[in-house]
């Protein structure tokens, strides 16, 4: 996942790094979704499960997409169904 341009994540995997969305590994909320601790073999990284896919979803992708600092998370990629965003 990382060190590449934001691409689209199987929800499959996604589901399975998270337990299925877990409420044991929900680790915050917010006013557009829930954010899970997602842990594969080799990496551990955040979901953000969104309300709603809309336009938050592309927009999101875009600009955050495009960011490569220290101090902001890289978005590594998403998911279309459910609406879900990839960060470290």
């Amino acid at each position: 996942l990382r060190d590449h341009a934001p691409r689209e994540i199987a929800s499959s995997y996604l589901a399975r790094c998270t337990n299925d969305f877990s409420i044991e590994r929900r680790c915050g909320q917010g006013a557009f979704g829930e954010v899970f601790h997602a842990v594969d073999a080799e990496i551990e990284f955040a979901v953000k499960r969104l309300r709603e896919a809309g336009p938050s979803l592309e927009r999101e992708v875009d600009v955050l997409g495009r960011f490569r600092h220290p101090h902001i998370v890289q978005l590594y990629g998403f998911s279309r169904e459910p609406p879900c965003l990839v960060y470290e």
